[in-house]
C-alpha cells in the first residue's frame, strides 16, 4: 500500500469525535458558558475525568501537589487547555500511541506537546483570541506524527535516531515517506470539522506566513526538538529572534 493510501486508509478508520469532546467544543464557543459547565460535562464521561487528571498532574507542568479534583484542574488551566486535554484523550482511544520511529515514546510525546504549549503562553497576551489559537495549535500540531510513525514502522523505516527540530524532522519525513507531521495533522482535523481558521493556521506554519499565529507556530516548532529540549534561537524563522529569545 502506497503512504498516501495507508494515511487515507487510516483517518477514515478514525471515528468522530466523542460526543463529549464534541459538547466541550459547543460550550466553549458559547461565551456565557461558565467551568461549572464544562465541569458537568466533562463528568458525564468519567473515562475522561481519570485522563484530564492524569494529564493535568504530568510532571511536565512541575506541581508541587497532585491535582485531584476536576473543577480545580478546570479552574487551574483554563477552559482552553482543559479542551486541549480533552482532544489528547480521543486522540489517545483512535490511535496506537508507537512512536518508535522517532526514537521517542508517548510520555515524550506528552512533554514536548506540554513544552510547545508552555512555550505559546508568552504571546498574544494581550489578545485572547489569538493566545487560544496559539495555544491549541502548539499543543496538537504533531499529532499527525502517530500515523506516520505507524506506517513507517510496519515499512521498517527508522525516521529519526538523533535529537533533531521539529522543523528539521519535517524535512526527513518529507524525504522519507513524502508527507511531513504538518500534511497529516490537517488531515486529521478537517475528518473531526475543526475550524478551518485552526487548520489553515497549523498548514500556514510550514513556512513563513503573512499570518502571525502561523509565523510564531513555526518558530516554535523551529527550536523545540523531539527529545522537548530548547535548540538556540539562531535557527528562527519568520519573527524577530529577539521576541523569541526573550519568551524562553
Amino acid at each position: 500500500m502506497s503512504i498516501k493510501d495507508f494515511i487515507i486508509n487510516e483517518i477514515d478508520k478514525l471515528p468522530p469525535l466523542p460526543k463529549t469532546v464534541q459538547e466541550l467544543k459547543i460550550s466553549y464557543e458559547d461565551d456565557n458558558s461558565t467551568a461549572q459547565d464544562l465541569e458537568n460535562i466533562i463528568k458525564k464521561d468519567p473515562v475522561l475525568v481519570v485522563d484530564i487528571l492524569r494529564l493535568a498532574n504530568s510532571p511536565y507542568y512541575g506541581f508541587s501537589h497532585e491535582i485531584h479534583d476536576l473543577r480545580h484542574a478546570i479552574v487551574l488551566f483554563g477552559f482552553d487547555e482543559i479542551i486541549n486535554f480533552a482532544i489528547y484523550s480521543a486522540l489517545e482511544k483512535s490511535f496506537e500511541f508507537d512512536l518508535s520511529p522517532y526514537s521517542i515514546n508517548e510520555l515524550d510525546f506528552l512533554n514536548l506537546s506540554i513544552l510547545k504549549q508552555n512555550i505559546s503562553k508568552k504571546f498574544f497576551k494581550e489578545n485572547k483570541n489569538l493566545s487560544i489559537l496559539l495555544k491549541s495549535s502548539s499543543f496538537l500540531s504533531d499529532i499527525g506524527k502517530i500515523v506516520l510513525a505507524k506506517y513507517a514502522k510496519e515499512n521498517s523505516i527508522l525516521i529519526v535516531e538523533e535529537e533533531k527540530s521539529l522543523k528539521d524532522i519535517d524535512n526527513i519525513e518529507k524525504e522519507r515517506l513524502e508527507y511531513d507531521t504538518i500534511d497529516v495533522s490537517c488531515l486529521i482535523f478537517e475528518k473531526w470539522n475543526f475550524d478551518k481558521k485552526f487548520i489553515d493556521i497549523i498548514y500556514n506554519s510550514k513556512k513563513c506566513s503573512q499570518n502571525e499565529v502561523s509565523n510564531y507556530l513555526n518558530s516554535i516548532r523551529n527550536i523545540v526538538t523531539i527529545k522537548a529540549n530548547i535548540l538556540d534561537t539562531e535557527n528562527v524563522e519568520c519573527i524577530d529572534k529577539e521576541i523569541i529569545a526573550n519568551a524562553l
